[in-house]
């Protein structure tokens, strides 16, 4: 015969891996489709070959706040993909055909048509941005 105690000990340890199990899994499942999904807009552009102006940025870039404000300034419409916390960073580089080791922020990649078109990598100079942007006719009307 077994000690009630020790019956009592297992039934709470079994209702609480329960309550964690109904509680935890749902809310990873509500994460990980909310989060894998995160940028699939600019993906799906892609797919649907629309032109799209996406610019990479990093958190720790000195450069990447200058490229950002000539965008703003010239009121250009573009995707941004931080490469620290966008999660399809990888599927969106394979589909564009950029490798990450040629891959330095900032940068500008313009999507003509589903297919890169132009892309300017490692910018350090507000110039470079606006001779990339008045060469390849980006404007704000993208499509």
């Amino acid at each position: 015969m077994k000690d009630p105690e020790f019956v009592q000990l297992c039934h709470r340890f079994f209702l609480g891996l329960l309550i964690i199990l109904l509680f935890c899994v749902p809310l990873f499942f509500f994460f990980y489709r909310n989060y894998r999904n995160h940028n699939s807009s600019v993906l799906k552009d892609i797919s649907n070959d629309k032109s799209i102006l996406i610019y990479f940025s990093s958190s720790d870039c000195s450069y990447c706040s200058h490229v950002e404000e000539v965008l703003k300034y010239k009121k250009i419409k573009y995707s941004d993909y931080d490469i620290d916390s966008s999660f399809d960073y990888d599927d969106l580089l394979q589909k564009i055909g950029i490798s990450k080791s040629n891959l330095k922020v900032p940068a500008l990649v313009y999507i003509r048509k589903g297919k890169m078109f132009s892309n300017i990598v490692g910018i350090t100079d507000e110039e470079s941005v606006l001779d990339f942007l008045d060469h390849f006719s980006v404007s704000n009307g993208l499509s």
